[in-house]
């Protein structure tokens, strides 16, 4: 839901480009590093007809028919940021993909966020959302390449509370309605259990 209400601020700003993905755990093609480049780097096509050349270009030249490795996935999303003046990306879920393929997620697109930030500061903004695993939190503070130094932010509880409160309240009202006669002791109560087991975490 945070990343959803990022996502539609950075899709109402006409002078940037904007890109996203939503990973789900399980879903290997969708959830791969492979899979997610290449996902990032269909939807900022749409921003400029003049990409299509390059991309043809780089097809016939990498001896892939299908793009199906990290390295020329990178590339090709490194090209297209490079040409677009302004890019928003986010990743949403980033914990939700194997291990392995989150690492290579951080690395390539940090290493493309470092080189547009030499080359033009400012013009690519990335936004990973996700649990703080340490596996995570270690690939974006990697030193073995150039680039930017991230800022964290961590949502705790209290944080979500509110919201949590609000969303439990409009649905047991809403089961209230459906299942009368309910009576006011037996909606605090659902309320308050589902409040409490929730911890921090509310879907839908």
């Amino acid at each position: 839901m945070l990343a959803s209400a990022i996502l539609g601020k950075c899709l109402g700003k006409p002078d940037f480009a904007t890109a996203f993905c939503y990973c789900h755990f399980g879903d290997k093609a969708e959830s791969s590093a492979v899979g997610i480049l290449k996902s990032l780097a269909q939807q900022l096509l749409k921003y400029d007809d003049q990409l299509l050349p390059l991309c043809y270009t780089r097809s016939t030249t990498c001896g892939e028919p299908v793009l199906r490795s990290l390295n020329q996935a990178t590339h090709l999303l490194e090209d297209l940021c490079t040409i677009l003046p302004k890019i928003y990306i986010v990743v949403d879920g980033l914990d939700e993909c194997d291990q392995n393929e989150r690492k290579q997620i951080v690395d390539a697109l940090m290493q493309i966020a470092g080189q547009c930030e030499k080359n033009e500061p400012g013009k690519l903004r990335l936004l990973f959302v996700s649990q703080n695993f340490a596996d995570i939190r270690r690939a974006l503070y990697s030193t073995s390449q150039a680039r930017p130094v991230p800022r964290t932010y961590q949502i705790s509880d209290v944080d979500n509370e509110k919201d949590i409160n609000t969303y439990v309240r409009t649905w047991v009202t809403q089961i209230a309605i459906k299942f009368e006669p309910f009576r006011d002791d037996m909606i605090d109560y659902l309320q308050n259990l589902t409040v409490h087991n929730a911890k921090g975490m509310c879907k839908s």
